[in-house]
């Protein structure tokens, strides 16, 4: 089987077991980017989500942006020092529903080492 399909298949088989498969593309990518964002620096601003990410259109995003908190993804909230920003942070459903894909993909990966004799780095 060619690499690239396996590999899909099992990231498809790994984002079953949470929500994450039922978001579109670009709300995965959008909350990927917010995510990693969140668990080094904060706050979060939804104009850095714009300016930054990289992700779609301002549009776009802040269509993602209400998709995701939504689904209880996101938590939006009005700024204490400037009324006219929103700061966005991961709610606990996301950082959850993230620990358990990662889990499922260092689970995964431990398997293979233990499948090669020499390590996962050997040939």
């Amino acid at each position: 089987m060619n690499t690239w399909i396996a590999l899909r298949k099992l990231v498809d088989s790994l984002e079953l077991t949470t929500d994450y498969h039922e978001l579109d593309s670009i709300s995965q990518q959008v909350l990927d980017w917010i995510y990693l964002r969140v668990q080094t620096q904060k706050p979060l601003f939804v104009q850095e989500i714009i300016l930054r990410s990289g992700a779609a259109s301002p549009a776009t995003l802040h269509k993602c942006i209400a998709i995701l908190t939504q689904r209880g993804l996101l938590e939006v909230s009005i700024d204490p020092t400037d009324g006219r920003r929103r700061q966005v942070r991961t709610s606990a459903a996301c950082n959850d529903m993230m620990r358990r894909l990662g889990k499922n993909a260092s689970d995964w990966i431990n398997s293979l080492a233990k499948l090669s004799p020499g390590g996962i780095n050997k040939r």
